[in-house]
């Protein structure tokens, strides 16, 4: 029966434990803010301007307006593409600051957020109203992104 023991504590000692480690370095390292980028450089730029501004302490209006002079800049095209490319990201909705790793929802500080989602809780009523009229004059609904015919 020591034996036995022995066995499974050296299993889990130098065969569970770091496999266990490995997949957590893979997991924190694979869900960092590298997901969703596009093969257009100009979508390519608005995902980054998108990134810094959202990825800041709080929710300020202040930090958004970069992100309306870039979408202005875009056609219907390229908005389509925007909302494809961005992919997801992983929001503390506490800070309002992107996380690099998922703490499984943990108190709810893991949020995964596509761009509408983001844009939606970020953004208050106004800035709400601006990105749909802008959508809106590009043809695409917000914030059932699609073409409007």
């Amino acid at each position: 029966m020591q034996n036995f023991t022995n066995t499974i504590i050296q299993l889990f000692k130098y065969v569970l434990l770091p496999l266990a480690l490995i997949w957590l370095l893979i997991k924190f390292f694979s869900t960092s803010r590298g997901k969703g980028m596009s093969a257009d450089p100009i979508v390519n730029n608005t995902i980054d301007v998108i990134d810094n501004s959202i990825d800041k302490f709080g929710y300020f209006n202040r930090d958004h307006e970069p992100i309306f002079s870039v979408l202005e800049k875009l056609n219907s095209d390229q908005i389509l593409k925007l909302h494809k490319d961005f992919g997801t990201r992983l929001h503390n909705p506490v800070t309002g600051q992107y996380k690099f790793f998922d703490t499984f929802g943990w108190r709810g500080y893991t949020v995964e957020r596509n761009l509408v989602s983001i844009f939606t809780y970020e953004f208050d009523t106004e800035q709400l109203q601006r990105i749909t009229a802008l959508y809106m004059s590009k043809g695409v609904s917000f914030p059932l992104v699609k073409k409007i015919i």
